[in-house]
């Protein structure tokens, strides 16, 4: 799976479980402009994992403000 392919998976991921009306990019703001909440970004992080088959903690995600971040953050997954 390339690079982008992983970015559009995850994309269609956080627009599935959001169903935000946003147009969601990799500079897309998780909270600002998606307003997810704690609870829907943990399942979204599940259904990622799921999607994947990689373990992410949330303890990692900390740093993740963007959709970008998670992408990458999700790429440096499978490629460990």
């Amino acid at each position: 799976m390339t690079e982008q392919q992983v970015i559009d998976k995850v994309i269609e991921i956080i627009v599935d479980a959001s169903e935000t009306e946003e147009n969601v990019t990799a500079n897309t703001s998780i909270i600002d402009d998606i307003g997810l909440s704690s609870m829907e970004s943990i399942l979204i992080l599940g259904d990622i994992e799921n999607e994947f088959g990689i373990d992410l903690p949330i303890s990692g995600l900390r740093k993740v403000r963007t959709v970008g971040d998670l992408c990458q953050h999700v790429i440096e997954k499978l490629k460990a």
